[in-house]
């Protein structure tokens, strides 16, 4: 997650709290909870480390989590709609924020991960002689 979507997600999480204090809704409630609840198959596999942290064990927590992040940007672009009238200034927030997010995902997938995965344990290096 970059920098823009845990932003979101981080907010979504916390509007998702404040709506299940206010209405008392246990779907709220079980979308919070079931992010922890589905990251526990790669967190109770810690007899095997050479295979942890892995990415099919921790992929069922990937939509409760952009679930919040899009809860939270569907409340913010709402936030920024006028009733009348066109939505200018939600829909350049939108491209904005959405520009941001590729580009950080570019960024981290494209030339961190690179960087990263010569030196990632059990990566073959090449041999000097």
């Amino acid at each position: 997650m970059e920098v823009v979507t845990a932003a979101l997600f981080l907010t979504g999480a916390a509007l998702v709290l404040v709506r299940y204090l206010k209405r008392r809704n246990w779907l709220d409630l079980f979308l919070l909870a079931s992010i922890p609840i589905l990251l526990l198959p790669s967190i109770l596999s810690l007899a095997f480390p050479s295979e942890n942290p892995a990415l099919n064990r921790t992929a069922g927590a990937l939509a409760p989590a952009f679930v919040l992040a899009a809860m939270a940007l569907d409340g913010f672009v709402t936030l920024l709609t006028p009733r009348h009238g066109r939505p200018i200034l939600a829909s350049a927030t939108l491209a904005v924020l959405l520009w941001a997010s590729v580009a950080g995902n570019f960024d981290l997938v494209f030339r961190s991960s690179t960087k990263t995965s010569a030196t990632a344990p059990g990566t073959p290096q090449k041999w000097v002689p």
